[in-house]
């Protein structure tokens, strides 16, 4: 076998080899931290955000919240009006849940 082949061929074994070790170290490690943040409330919460952020209050919305937590005008819309929520101002608060899910409380004086 030339030269240059052999080398080709140990240079493509190492890459190999070691792209194997680096994602089997990667799926590991992405293992332990779920199974410790399964087994101890505090990692979860260094981990996890644990906060509620109020989005809307009184009917208006609350812009800088908006930005902590990456929602524009449009999506925070859209999501109201999957929970049938059209009018802005008919919200006494939205709260965003550590989960992604946006709780509505409506005005109820506008109801009643």
């Amino acid at each position: 076998m030339p030269n240059w082949l052999e080398f080709a061929v140990r240079t493509l074994f190492d890459v190999v080899y070691w792209g194997l070790i680096f994602v089997s170290v990667l799926v590991a490690f992405s293992f332990g931290l779920e199974f410790l943040q399964l087994k101890n409330k505090s990692v979860r919460d260094f981990i996890d955000v644990k906060e509620r952020i109020l989005l809307i209050k009184d009917g208006k919305v609350l812009e800088d919240n908006l930005k902590k937590v990456r929602l524009t005008n449009e999506e925070l819309i859209g999501k109201l009006r999957k929970k049938r929520v059209f009018n802005v101002s008919d919200v006494e608060y939205a709260i965003m849940e550590p989960s992604g899910n946006i709780n509505v409380l409506l005005n109820w004086e506008k109801y009643h």
